[in-house]
């Protein structure tokens, strides 16, 4: 059952459902831990023919770390991330993508993701730092507009 995470934003690239571009990633609580979603990126995901494009291999790496780290009902934004690409990843392939907290230092998380093929070679991998938003969008309800710039 895909998870609804108490902070998600309909507009989100990454999983927001309102969003008519967006690739719509539905996460659920993955047994070992952490959360997991599939996705089968289209011709509309490619760099090179019949490869999707590096960086949105690495949306799909941070939103699964994202989501792992929603599950705080906290929210974190990315401070540091870093990808490893191991091999191509193939458009019109079903894959599968995993994020979960290695850490947790109350104001920053460390986080691991993977995409994995459907027979379970990894395909590329990112480990990530998530800061604590200040207050007081870190404890804003669902929906809550940001606070203005100072």
């Amino acid at each position: 059952m895909p998870l609804t995470a108490p902070l998600a934003n309909q507009g989100c690239f990454g999983c927001g459902p309102a969003n008519p571009i967006g690739l719509h990633l539905a996460f659920e609580h993955h047994p070992d831990g952490g959360v997991q979603a599939r996705f089968k990126p289209g011709v509309e995901h490619q760099g090179w023919d019949g490869l999707m494009h590096g960086g949105l291999v690495t949306v799909l790496l941070d939103e699964a770390m994202a989501w792992a780290a929603a599950a705080s009902t906290r929210i974190y934004y990315t401070g540091r991330l870093e990808v490893r690409y191991r091999q191509p990843v193939p458009t019109a392939t079903p894959l599968i993508i995993r994020g979960w907290i290695t850490r947790d230092r109350r104001r920053t998380l460390e986080t691991r993701a993977e995409i994995q093929s459907e027979d379970g070679q990894t395909l590329a991998s990112a480990s990530a730092l998530f800061i604590l938003a200040p207050e007081p969008l870190a404890s804003a309800p669902p929906g809550a507009a940001p606070p203005p710039a100072r």
